[in-house]
């Protein structure tokens, strides 16, 4: 397979009621685990990184390590540039070869949202690319809680009208890093918002949220979901348990247990069970 634009398999989620996984990577160990992960769930990922880790790692190390792996995989697999605020970090991302880019203008007024996310949409469309851009916003530990809102659905119809985004984060209770139970989600403002926007849906902070709920919200137009703390968890975990071991050793058992984890979360998403 190769490294592709996701837009195309992302709709066909959309259209047909199901999600395909999107796994926040940190390093190339993890990353090579989660395609072998979506390798044994015979279904498409995207392996995200944001501008952190492509400042640790080297742009464009990061960026040939994964076309290396999409050059040998036997799934399709989207790179995919997560949460990012600076437009010049994210032509710089284009140019080298990301075939999925996050505007982040979530915590901004929306009018300016809309401009900036129309500059990327532009210039992606220029190389196909796909755009996601978040309204409303998804809050983690720490941030200021104003920053916190869920998305409107007058204004989520405004700004995919405006726009054309290829899909759309929205905030409906979830949290970065945080567990959510069933009460904490608007399941009626996604259904509202499903109901007037025809375009996919992306849920952030899904790490905080049971497979049951995640299950019940795919039919509601969420076609991308983001995972990275479940995946950082296990990361520690496995090597911290193994510190007495060899490096290889500690790092296998690791790559093994996210194989095993994206290999199921990646099949539940793809057939979730109402």
């Amino acid at each position: 397979m190769a490294v592709v634009n996701p837009a195309s398999l992302i709709r066909m989620a959309f259209e047909h009621h199901y999600a395909i996984a999107a796994y926040n990577v940190d390093s190339v160990d993890m990353a090579m685990a989660v395609v072998r992960g979506g390798e044994a769930a015979k279904v498409p990922i995207l392996l995200q990184v944001t501008v952190d880790t492509l400042n640790a790692w080297g742009w464009e190390r990061i960026t040939q390590m994964v076309y290396s792996l999409g050059s040998s995989s036997e799934i399709p697999i989207g790179l995919h540039l997560d949460h990012c605020k600076v437009i010049e970090d994210i032509f710089r991302a284009i140019d080298l070869g990301f075939t999925s880019v996050m505007y982040d203008g979530s915590t901004l007024e929306m009018e300016l949202n809309i401009q900036n996310t129309l500059k990327v949409v532009d210039y992606a469309r220029l190389h196909n690319v796909m755009v996601e851009a978040e309204l409303g916003h998804v809050g983690r530990e720490g941030e200021p809680p104003e920053w916190q809102s869920v998305t409107s659905v007058e204004e989520a119809s405004e700004f995919y009208a405006q726009t054309r985004v290829d899909c759309l984060a929205v905030a409906i209770g979830t949290q970065h890093g945080k567990k959510i139970g069933e009460d904490n989600i608007r399941f009626d403002r996604i259904r509202d918002i499903r109901r007037d926007v025809a375009v996919p849906l992306v849920l952030h902070g899904s790490s905080g949220v049971s497979n049951d709920i995640l299950c019940k919200l795919v039919p509601f137009g969420i076609s991308k979901v983001n995972i990275g703390t479940e995946l950082r968890t296990i990361w520690w975990q496995r090597l911290l348990e193994n510190q007495t071991r060899k490096p290889r050793e500690a790092l296998s058992l690791m790559c093994q247990a996210i194989m095993d984890y994206v290999n199921e979360k990646s099949q539940l998403l793809s057939h979730p069970v109402n």
